[in-house]
């Protein structure tokens, strides 16, 4: 019935029948389960769905009544609303990306069954707190979320700012089915920190406007998803003012007013860890923006096309001790400004960079691996860089020749094959019969991980 009152009323009326509830929810009354997950549907009216109960099928009633069937129980003997609350909350993730189809799976293999979650304890378990993947503080607010590689699909669902109070991280990585589109939950997670979903199939025109009411991140992955076809909107990074790890990696972008890739808010966060590889914008871009960035430890661009080459403003980038850009189209020479940097790992194989190793480089003595091969280099190896006898150094065999290169040419396994090799699928995944997945790898024999969650 509160479903018809006027919603100039409503938050008077949620406001008393919260307060009831809150009084009464006790294990000799589990009946009140039911009618307190309808108000927490209720309760956040811009966001979450309405009616869905009437859809048996629909996850939320899915949730519902699985909640009810199992609260109370063994380990939650006496829910309390904060109990009935995460339950439902957590049951919605449940039913909504487990086994379940989406627009994606859809069109990449219709009629094909839809796999399970990889690890799945929740039905077996009692204490949501006790579930794969989730983390409660001593209260009970559950604080992480962390579900990555775990074969995921369906949408993930808006339910989940039902945890928007103390939930602080979101960890979704590499379930590449997990489809959202405009996800509604985030303009409210203010105690949200660490935010993952690279490698899925979320999906907005650019970078979603919701992103903005997750005003405490600091770690951000958005990389290989369909956040794509449209501006990086300053607006959108503005109240982020505590970002420093932004992976935005494998986007179709488009160049903003100012004609710059970046907007202005984000080349003033105070980013330490900043990813845009295999990006393509609508427009030539240069990598003079990236300048501003002086608080920058690690920059990896790789297969990302730039006009020119790298400028010699980056000897501004003090605390660069990464710098990776691989395939960029890169021209032009080596800036000796690169020795005022502090980097200790340096690849720029696959590019078109001619002249000279500066000479100055070899005064970096942090300096562990550089490695230069297929450009258009000349002059041999300065004396500075090999009178260094721990960096693993590698370039074209005729820069080489018989210096002290730790390989050179193929031979240093970076340039075998510069197309990126896909996602793998996950073990358990089913396809039709006609998809034949092989999982490739590629590139430098040393592996960094970039993902941190």
């Amino acid at each position: 019935p509160y479903l018809l009152i006027p919603q100039r009323r409503m938050k008077l009326f949620l406001s008393l029948l919260t307060l009831s509830l809150s009084i009464s929810i006790n294990a000799s009354q589990p009946e009140l389960v039911d009618p307190y997950i309808r108000l927490l549907q209720s309760s956040e009216l811009d966001i979450l769905d309405q009616n869905v109960f009437s859809d048996s099928n629909s996850y939320q009633a899915l949730a519902l009544v699985y909640s009810v069937d199992n609260l109370p129980n063994a380990a939650i003997p006496d829910p309390s609303e904060l109990d009935i609350r995460n339950f439902y909350a957590l049951m919605c993730i449940y039913f909504a990306t487990n086994g379940v189809g989406n627009p994606k799976t859809d069109e990449a293999f219709p009629g094909a069954p839809i796999p399970n979650w990889i690890i799945d304890n929740w039905i077996t378990t009692d204490d949501y707190c006790n579930w794969y993947g989730i983390e409660c503080d001593l209260e009970r607010h559950v604080t992480k979320i962390e579900l990555y590689n775990n074969g995921l699909y369906g949408k993930f669902p808006n339910e989940v700012v039902l945890l928007k109070d103390y939930l602080n991280c979101i960890d979704l990585f590499d379930n590449f089915y997990l489809w959202s589109y405009e996800p509604k939950w985030m303009q409210k997670m203010t105690a949200l920190e660490y935010l993952y979903f690279g490698t899925t199939a979320f999906e907005a025109l650019g970078v979603s406007r919701y992103l903005m009411g997750c005003v405490n991140l600091l770690e951000l992955d958005m990389s290989y998803t369909y956040w794509s076809f449209g501006p990086i909107s300053g607006e959108v990074f503005e109240p982020l003012t505590s970002l420093y790890y932004l992976d935005i990696g494998s986007q179709v972008l488009k160049v903003g007013i100012d004609g710059q890739p970046i907007p202005a808010s984000v080349r003033a966060l105070p980013l330490l860890y900043f990813f845009m590889d295999l990006c393509e914008f609508n427009l030539p871009i240069s990598m003079d923006f990236l300048s501003s960035l002086t608080d920058l430890v690690e920059l990896r661009l790789d297969y990302t096309r730039f006009e020119t080459g790298i400028p010699t403003s980056f000897g501004q980038l003090t605390n660069l001790e990464f710098f990776s850009a691989t395939y960029c189209g890169l021209d032009g020479p080596l800036p000796a400004e690169l020795s005022n940097t502090n980097l200790k790992q340096v690849y720029l194989y696959g590019n078109n960079l001619s002249g000279q190793i500066p000479s100055e480089w070899g005064e970096n003595l942090e300096l562990e691996h550089l490695f230069l091969e297929q450009n258009e280099l000349s002059g041999g190896i300065p004396s500075s860089l090999c009178n260094n006898p721990s960096m693993a150094f590698g370039a074209d065999c005729d820069v080489c020749d018989g210096s002290c290169c730790f390989c050179c040419g193929e031979e240093c396994g970076n340039i075998d094959d510069p197309t990126p090799a896909p996602t793998p699928t996950p073990e358990n995944t089913i396809l039709p019969p006609d998809i034949f997945v092989i999982p490739c790898f590629s590139g430098s024999s040393l592996v960094e991980v970039e993902h941190k969650g």
